[in-house]
């Protein structure tokens, strides 16, 4: 089943890294957690995470998923109840797309931005605008509530709106990674991050 709720939430240190697969070290345990990869983009060996999680059971496999934000858990967790997206396809949007933006291009019915993650065709992104059409913004609302009492304006969610928006312009993700880290300042502002990491990649 894609709604196995079992753990849910995990504080501890990174010990691993490998692409979007993660092992946090809890009491001593190491878990296997799978995350978006603009979250593993921004952590550290060594470094504290908290992870929002939601366990998948799917025969006798268990899957540990997590998120740093408790918007783009409950965003994933209504993904999965989308006719052909699994676990997989979900935590692949959300590598890409924050949950805000990523609700945002549901309701406008931007299936062009959808279908650019990978393993998204243009079938797969209309069936989820026609799946969720009837509760996107009651969702947004309620999403946007969620990030507001847990204060979601981290720098993480930041650097990955600006490398989103690189993306969504056609940029490979290597490309959008690069430009964005080598002009990245906590304090300027995402829109000017995306300005200046154009120039970059238009060097």
């Amino acid at each position: 089943t894609w709604l196995a709720g079992m753990i849910g939430s995990l504080r501890g240190a990174v010990l691993a890294v490998d692409d979007n697969e993660l092992v946090i070290e809890v009491n001593g345990i190491g878990y296997e957690v799978t995350v978006p990869r603009r979250v593993a983009d921004n952590l550290q060996i060594g470094e504290e995470v908290r992870l929002f999680t939601h366990t998948v059971v799917l025969n006798d496999l268990q899957m540990l998923f997590g998120f740093d934000h408790q918007s783009d858990r409950k965003l994933f967790r209504r993904l999965l109840r989308v006719p052909k997206f699994g676990p997989r396809m979900s935590v692949a949007m959300l590598s890409e797309f924050p949950a805000h933006q990523l609700v945002s291009a549901i309701a406008n019915r931007d299936t062009a931005l959808l279908s650019s993650v990978d393993g998204v065709g243009k079938k797969s992104a209309e069936n989820l605008v026609f799946a969720l059409r009837d509760s996107i913004e009651t969702l947004g609302g309620s999403l946007e509530a969620m990030d507001g009492q847990a204060g979601s304006g981290t720098l993480g969610s930041a650097k990955a709106q600006a490398i989103s928006a690189l993306r969504s312009l056609g940029y490979l993700r290597t490309q959008a990674e690069a430009a964005v880290n080598s002009v990245w300042d906590a304090n300027l502002d995402v829109s000017i991050v995306i300005r200046q990491a154009l120039q970059v990649i238009g060097k």
